[in-house]
C-alpha cells in the first residue's frame, strides 16, 4: 500500500476506544501505524476510564480523556444521564481538538463519539435519526463477524466502515462504504524471537495449554480449566497450564491451585506479553473476542473457544467462523463443560499433525498488514478535510 501524501499541516485524529482490551488494542495498533505512515499526525484518545481494559494505553504517548470518569465499569444500559454526560464530554473534546477524522473502535465509546461528531447534542440526535453524515468524517471499525449495535446505529453517519473479517450480514451496511481491512494488532505481534518459558514460571519442552479470559478475565473459562486439570495430567503426562485469570477471579484460582498443585499451573491476573504467551502454547483456550482471535491467528495456534454465553451472541458468530475453517473447536459453558474441554485439548495435545493443520487454518483468517491498512483509511479521509 502506498503511503498517503503528507498534508500541509499536521492531521488530527480522534480515536474512541475503551472498556476492554478488545477495543483498545486495535485502536492503539492503528495509532502506532498512523505515526509510522505520517509522524506529524496528532492523535488524541477518548476512553471510558476503566483501567482493567485500558492499561495498555498507560505507557503510550497519546493523551487520553475519559468520558466516564470515576467509573470502574460501564454504566447500565438504561443509565441515560451517564451517556448524556459522556456525549457532552465527547463534544467538548471534538471542539477542542478539531479532528480531521474520528475513529470509533466499537462499543458504547464509539456511540458517544459518533454522536459528538454529528454536532451539538440536540442536533446530533436529530441527524442520527434522519441519517445525517458526520462532520468531521467518522470511521467505524467492526471487529466481529456480525454487525454490532454501535455500527448499526451510526452506519449512515460514517464515511467508511472497516471490517476485521468478512461479515455475515453485509446487507446491513451502506453500499460502497465498507471494506475488509483486518483487525489491527500491537507491534509486538510482528516479533518472532525465541520465548523463555522460565520467564512465565513454566518448563521448556513440556506440552503447554494457555487459558485466556480477555483483559478482564473470564470466570467460566477459569472454572472449566480448573475442572479438567487432574484428568488432563493423567492423559498428557508433563502437561503444564498458564492461566490469565483476570483481577477479580485471581485470588480464588490461586487458592484452588495451592490445594491441588498438579499439574504445574501458573496463574496470573494479567499479562502484557501476549505475543510470547501465545507462542508458548500448544493449545489456546479462550473466549471468542475478535482481538483474542486475531492475536492467536497471527501466531497460528489451535483454539478451544468458549464463547461468552450472554449478550448478543457475537462471540458465537466469531467462534463459528474459526470452527468452520478448521482452526478451532467450540466448547460451550454449562453442565459437563470441563469434560468437553478436556476431550478437545487432550485430542490436540496427542496429535501434532492435527495441531499444525488447525494452526495454519487459524492463521489464514488474519491480515498481517491490518494496522497499516486501517491507518491508511484514516489518513486518506483526513487528507480530504477542509478543517482549519
Amino acid at each position: 500500500m502506498s503511503e498517503p501524501e503528507a498534508p500541509g499541516r499536521p492531521r488530527r485524529v480522534l480515536i474512541a476506544a475503551g472498556g476492554t482490551g478488545g477495543h483498545v488494542v486495535p485502536a492503539l495498533a492503528t495509532a502506532q501505524a498512523l505515526l509510522r505512515l505520517d509522524p506529524t499526525t496528532q492523535i488524541q484518545f477518548v476512553t471510558s476510564g476503566q483501567r482493567s481494559g485500558e492499561r495498555v494505553l498507560e505507557d503510550s504517548p497519546f493523551p487520553c480523556t475519559p468520558l466516564f470518569p470515576g467509573r470502574s465499569h460501564a454504566p447500565g444500559r438504561w443509565n441515560i444521564l451517564a451517556y448524556v454526560g459522556a456525549a457532552l464530554r465527547a463534544r467538548r473534546v471534538v471542539n477542542e481538538v478539531r479532528p480531521d477524522v474520528i475513529a470509533g473502535f466499537g462499543g458504547y465509546l464509539t456511540l458517544c463519539a459518533g454522536i459528538a461528531a454529528l454536532g451539538p447534542l440536540p442536533l446530533a440526535l436529530l441527524r442520527l435519526a434522519f441519517g445525517g453524515r458526520a462532520d468531521p468524517a467518522l470511521v467505524l471499525f467492526e471487529q466481529n463477524v456480525r454487525v454490532g449495535k454501535a455500527v448499526s446505529w451510526l452506519k449512515d453517519a460514517a464515511a467508511h466502515i472497516a471490517l476485521a473479517f468478512p461479515i455475515l450480514d453485509p446487507e446491513r451496511l451502506p453500499s460502497g462504504r465498507a471494506s475488509v481491512e483486518g483487525n489491527p494488532l500491537r507491534e509486538s505481534f510482528d516479533a518472532e524471537t525465541a520465548v523463555d518459558a522460565g520467564a512465565f514460571g513454566l518448563e521448556p519442552g513440556h506440552p503447554t495449554v494457555v487459558a485466556v479470559g480477555g483483559s478482564q478475565g473470564a470466570r467460566g473459562v477459569n472454572r472449566m480449566v480448573l475442572g479438567m486439570r487432574a484428568e488432563l495430567a493423567r492423559r498428557c503426562p508433563g502437561v503444564q497450564i498458564l492461566m490469565l485469570t483476570g483481577d477479580v477471579d485471581h485470588a480464588a484460582v490461586a487458592d484452588e491451585l495451592a490445594r491441588s498443585p498438579e499439574p504445574r499451573t501458573v496463574a496470573v491476573p494479567f499479562e502484557s506479553r501476549m505475543n510470547d504467551v501465545y507462542r508458548l502454547a500448544d493449545v489456546v483456550v479462550a473466549r471468542a473476542g475478535a482481538t483474542t482471535l486475531s492475536e492467536v491467528a497471527r501466531i497460528g495456534k489451535p483454539l478451544a473457544l468458549v464463547p461468552y454465553p450472554y449478550g448478543d451472541g457475537h462471540q458465537f458468530d466469531n467462534a463459528r467462523l474459526f470452527e468452520r475453517v478448521g482452526g478451532a473447536a467450540i466448547v460451550e459453558e454449562g453442565e459437563g463443560a470441563s469434560v468437553r474441554l478436556l476431550h478437545v485439548v487432550a485430542r490436540w495435545l496427542a496429535d501434532p499433525a492435527a495441531r499444525a493443520a488447525a494452526a495454519e487454518k487459524s492463521r489464514s483468517l488474519h491480515r498481517a498488514d491490518a494496522a497499516t491498512r486501517c491507518a491508511g483509511v484514516l489518513l486518506r479521509l483526513a487528507a480530504g478535510s477542509s478543517r482549519p
